[in-house]
């Protein structure tokens, strides 16, 4: 399990492992975003809507209510093989967008398959 680097994502990484996750293929995976108002929160949305429309990896977009009762959270689903790279990447990104809208980040996740697990 030393393949994974010592951060937060690492950690996840290797619980997956751990559970027999199957990093062999694409998954759709979550990130999860945090920003002030519902308005940040649909800059952001549509500037994926827009830099990615053509890009079949980005499957979904969504805007919920934060658990605070006055942010808006944010999660756009990113179909890829899931690895500590493309993770980091993504989520660079999306923080670099999410900044300029006074927002944040807020972590990832990804869907287990019960026959995975049950392997």
């Amino acid at each position: 399990m030393d393949q994974f680097p010592d951060d937060d994502n690492g950690a996840i990484l290797r619980c997956l492992a751990e559970h027999r996750f199957n990093f062999e293929i694409e998954h759709p995976v979550d990130f999860f975003a945090l920003l002030p108002s519902e308005d940040a929160a649909q800059t952001v949305a549509e500037h994926y809507r827009q830099t990615h429309q053509e890009d079949e990896q980005v499957s979904d977009i969504e805007l919920r209510p934060g658990l605070d009762g006055k942010s808006t959270e944010l999660v756009v689903t990113q179909i890829m093989m899931v690895n500590h790279d493309n993770v980091c990447q993504f989520e660079k990104k999306l923080e670099v967008v999410c900044r300029q809208n006074k927002g944040t980040t807020d972590g990832w996740g990804v869907m287990q398959d019960e026959d995975e697990e049950s392997a």
